[in-house]
């Protein structure tokens, strides 16, 4: 899998040096976020794709994402049903998991 993934990677780099050269511009570099809880994988995914891409890495967002779209879930369950105490409560969470996955992936875009 990984030569694969390195070929690919080299093809749209060249790619990208064309089109850099043939307009004279240096072009940002793509970026991408790595996320796994193994620091080991991340290292060794970041070392492959650094050359090509900009590299965020994240040991793990999967609980935080599971939490927003749990209290999502629950926020428009209880907008249904008009109950006022348990939709503030659930927003409470909902706002409290938004923030954990912004920090989760660190601002990336």
């Amino acid at each position: 899998m990984l030569t694969v993934l390195r070929s690919s990677i080299d093809a749209r780099e060249e790619k990208r040096r064309r089109v850099n050269t043939a307009l004279k511009i240096e072009l940002p570099k793509p970026r991408v976020l790595l996320i796994d809880d193994e620091v080991l994988l991340r290292r060794a995914y970041a070392r492959i794709l650094g050359d090509s891409y900009d590299v965020s890495m994240e040991s793990a967002a999967e609980p935080a994402l599971q939490r927003l779209v749990r209290y999502a879930w629950l926020l428009d369950s209880f907008g249904d049903l008009g109950n006022r105490q348990q939709v503030e409560d659930a927003y409470a969470a909902f706002a409290r998991a938004v923030a954990d996955v912004s920090s989760a992936f660190g601002g990336a875009q």
